[in-house]
């Protein structure tokens, strides 16, 4: 007899006893381990010469269904009708039937889609669920609970604010030439420098047009590092943290929260910083959702994910530790955006108001136009029942509606400015008390809010998501009974060019709004301008002379053609450093100015082009009746089709440096005066 004909013969033999022994074998619970056990094997085995390609686990098999596993199993072998992948075999299957089970049916769609996939893509959409479930508090029954809600009443125009009345809250106007701002910032460098620096950063630049993490971005063309590169975004707050270090000793904790989209290339860049030790926490995306129903929107074969809102940022820090780990050495949390680098000014004197007021919680804020696209912090003093007042932002698209039985959204009698401050969304918070928030039942949860696109038959455009924002935290303090019909949050009014200018926008958005006449672009450009400015203005309010300049257009866009000044936080941290550190100066209306290091001193300067300090950390320059004069730094568009790298390329011009005078000191003590550069 052919041996190939033997071998299969018995092979089929085998097969059949084999499938005869789990038909009559008895079903007992005894028996079902190694029945589970058995029929994995059995499939397994089958599966590789090409008649059935997965086999049961002995999870899947219990004592009510254990015949009726067994019959499905036999039919697939046969090449039945039901060729059914068994997915509640996956643990994100029967999380998805739970969140259907207890939504009516909202995933129901869902559930049938799963059962048509292949074993492969069933796996990686299981994982998926159940990481999805796993990273969101309450997993996703409460967040399709929520969304269901929360869309319901989006769409039926419920008003949140209904029950309130909305009064100007407690706060604090605050100008730089004052003594007072000198004196919050002097009673503030301790505290700040045992405070911790959390930095936002959890997008790209796409929306500047530029593809990568915005902190990697070099704000300002004369911020030059020692070896003549420009400094990042987050080169100049790890400037801030070494100021502070070397003015008080202590070191500022620094942190830095990420999303998927731009973890690895921040490490990547935190990598090369020194001195400073920064810590990372990711958050996670939210599935998105595509109907009123709360059903999840799939993507190809797996669920598509959105960002959440910065406002994750509080949850964050409680699941990674950081908070008990900091609970004997952190005063106060200083919550800031990624690409406003005047706020710097504002933390300091932030801090101070925060320890004058002893409020659990200050946001930064600057002057408010009436109208303007800007969120305001408001009191909202609930009509029946004290106990839901709080002190919050609500949103500029909110305001008016709220504003307008009283008279609307309007300036002050004596002002332009609204008399509610404008949002900056910095925060300062008290840690004990923080803490003690966000150890509640909340754990740091803050309230979620929907936005849908919807077409006129109220489907959605493209699927929405649960956001959340930071400066919502005021709720959790509310909840807490941390303040008294509304207290617990108040404010700091700072002015907006020595504090705030955001980059935000791209050349186009930029430009469109300088055709119609606005200066406030939110470009890169912008930003830049508006730093040279301030550091303009701290010059002046010091005693020194700096030639006024003007706005221009270049490029489509307004920039500042004037003084362009540089001062880094290791040159001057404070209003009273500028007064001590800068005497005697002129500085031209063509000039740039940057400065660098802790120990530089300037005694007598007469500038007319550019001049470039870098002193590094124990060498010291003192700069005494200098002049300095050349051709300096001219600025050019670029050219229309022009390449150019896109880090510069989406602030729309560049610096021609014509002439300029550069000093560079490595180490020991220097003089530069009419005699020139020189060792002392």
């Amino acid at each position: 007899m052919d041996l190939t004909i033997l071998s299969t013969q018995t092979g089929y033999f085998i097969t059949i006893l084999c499938l005869i022994i789990v038909i009559f074998m008895p079903h007992t619970n005894a028996y079902l381990p190694n029945i589970g056990v058995t029929n994995t094997r059995i499939g397994t085995r089958i599966g590789r010469i090409g008649y059935y390609s997965k086999g049961i686990g002995a999870s899947q098999i219990n004592s009510q269904n254990t015949h009726t596993a067994n019959k499905k199993h036999l039919t697939s072998l046969r090449g039945g009708s039901d060729s059914s992948n068994l997915p509640d075999s996956y643990s994100g299957y029967k999380i998805l039937q739970n969140v259907s089970q207890n939504t009516e049916g909202s995933q129901d769609s869902l559930l049938e889609k799963f059962k048509t996939l292949n074993p492969s893509s069933q796996s990686k959409l299981s994982s998926q669920i159940t990481s999805l479930d796993s990273s969101y508090p309450g997993g996703l029954l409460s967040y399709v609970s929520k969304s269901r809600s929360l869309l319901s009443q989006s769409l039926s125009g419920a008003n949140p604010f209904l029950e309130y009345t909305p009064s100007v809250p407690s706060g604090l106007n605050l100008q730089y030439a004052t003594s007072q701002f000198t004196s919050l910032e002097t009673s503030a460098l301790k505290c700040t420098s045992l405070s911790a620096l959390i930095l936002v950063a959890g997008g790209l630049g796409e929306r500047l047009g530029y593809s990568g993490i915005k902190i990697s971005l070099s704000p300002y063309s004369l911020a030059l590092n020692y070896d003549g590169s420009q400094k990042t975004y987050l080169e100049l707050y790890v400037d801030y943290v070494r100021a502070l270090k070397q003015r008080t000793g202590n070191v500022m904790k620094f942190v830095i929260m990420t999303s998927g989209d731009t973890d690895e290339k921040t490490r990547e860049l935190v990598e090369g910083v020194e001195d400073v030790e920064i810590e990372i926490v990711m958050q996670e995306k939210v599935p998105a959702i595509e109907n009123v129903e709360g059903r999840l929107a799939l993507e190809g074969d797996e669920i598509l994910t959105k960002p959440h809102g910065h406002g994750d940022v509080h949850t964050l820090l409680l699941s990674s530790n950081l908070l008990s780990k900091w609970s004997s050495s952190v005063k106060k949390l200083i919550f800031v955006q990624d690409t406003n680098a005047l706020v710097s000014n504002a933390l300091l004197p932030a801090v101070g108001s925060n320890l004058l007021s002893s409020s659990e919680m200050t946001s930064i804020c600057i002057p408010r136009l009436p109208s303007e696209a800007a969120g305001a912090i408001t009191q909202l003093t609930h009509k029946t029942t004290p106990s839901k007042s709080l002190v919050i932002n609500v949103e500029y698209n909110q305001l008016s509606a709220l504003l307008d039985p009283l008279g609307g959204d309007v300036s002050s009698p004596d002002s332009q400015y609204s008399p509610y401050p404008g949002n900056a969304n910095n925060l300062i918070f008290d840690f004990k008390k923080y803490v003690e928030t966000i150890s509640g039942p909340s754990q740091g949860v803050v309230n979620e809010f929907v936005n849908p696109k919807l077409n006129p038959d109220k489907t959605f455009k493209k699927p929405t998501r649960l956001e959340c924002m930071m400066q919502d935290f005021p709720y959790l303090i509310r909840e807490k009974g941390g303040g008294s019909e509304g207290t617990g949050h108040d404010f700091v009014n700072l002015e907006r060019w020595l504090t705030f200018s955001p980059a935000k926008n791209d050349l186009e958005a930029g430009r469109k709004t300088a055709e119609g006449g606005g200066r406030e672009t939110g470009t890169l450009a912008k930003a830049e301008s508006d730093g040279y400015v301030a550091n303009g203005v701290k010059l002046r309010v010091g005693g020194n002379e700096v030639e006024e300049g003007e706005w221009k257009i270049v490029g489509g866009l307004y920039v500042w053609e004037g003084p362009r000044v540089y001062l880094s936080p290791t040159f001057c941290l404070t209003k009273e450093d500028v007064k001590e550190k800068c005497k005697g100066m002129k500085i031209s209306a063509k000039s740039a100015l940057s400065v660098e290091g802790f120990n530089v001193h300037v005694d007598g300067l007469e500038l007319d082009g550019a001049l470039i300090v870098n002193v590094k950390d124990g060498a010291s320059l003192k700069i005494k009746n200098f002049k300095v004069k050349n051709e300096g730094w001219k600025i050019r568009a670029y050219d229309e089709g022009e390449e150019v790298d896109e880090r510069d390329a989406i602030r729309g011009y560049e610096f021609v440096r014509e002439g300029e005078e550069r000093i560079l000191i490595e180490e020991g003590d220097w003089i530069a005066d009419e005699n020139g550069l020189r060792r002392v």
